[in-house]
């Protein structure tokens, strides 16, 4: 019998591409933006006061760092600082040490978990387009719709902050070997020192950089 030797891909053209990755992008913000509502106001994960409280800190005393050393957080903790003081002098008028953990500085720092699992998205895509053209729909869709990636973007947790920087390290490595340039290794160098301010097991993430400069 006759065999079909080629699949015509339809995301191999640009516009249905283009559509589909939107369509899917914004399926996958709903789910993870609706996730950071779930329970609210309770505290969902056990890490998330390892982020909410450590940024309280920082801002009563008035400083950018912080003294804590769980995951270790610090890059997380210091977004969420700025966003929690800036929530508070809009809402209040005071600084957020003023006001304390309040239920709505969880929700603040689970948007921003949620904004690394939306920003996961496209970055897959441009991965593995950049294997194969027409297969970056398939890596969006997959990462859209992983429950876990749904369910973990809604936590004040460092999981899906760490797995956007590793998604990122690894579309960096991968345009380094095509097209080399010191820039390319800048930004390696600068993605793993973010991943292991996030979380340490970052750190085999330097074994991947220098694997990449070698091999290159």
């Amino acid at each position: 019998g006759e065999t079909i030797s080629q699949w015509n891909n339809p995301f191999c053209d640009p516009r249905t591409r283009r559509t589909t990755l939107l369509i899917i992008i914004a399926l996958g913000a709903l789910f993870r933006v609706t996730m950071c509502f779930v329970g609210y106001p309770h505290q969902l994960h056990a890490d998330e006061m390892n982020v909410i409280e450590p940024a309280i800190d920082m801002i009563e005393r008035n400083s950018y760092l912080s003294y804590v050393y769980f995951h270790p957080d610090h890059f997380q903790i210091k977004i969420c600082a700025l966003l929690f003081n800036v929530y508070s002098l809009v809402r209040y008028g005071v600084d957020a040490a003023s006001v304390g953990a309040i239920p709505a500085f969880y929700v603040i720092a689970r948007l921003f978990t949620a904004m690394c699992g939306i920003a996961m998205i496209p970055v897959a895509h441009c991965l593995l387009e950049r294997i194969k053209r027409g297969a970056g729909v398939f890596a969006a869709f997959t990462v859209a719709f992983f429950p876990a990636y749904i369910t973990h973007s809604g936590y004040a947790s460092p999981d899906v902050p760490l797995s956007l920087i590793i998604l990122v390290l690894i579309y960096l490595g991968l345009r380094h070997l095509e097209n080399g340039g010191i820039g390319t290794v800048v930004a390696m160098g600068v993605a793993t020192a973010i991943g292991m301010t996030t979380k340490y097991p970052a750190a085999v993430c330097c074994f991947y950089v220098a694997g990449i400069i070698v091999i290159e």
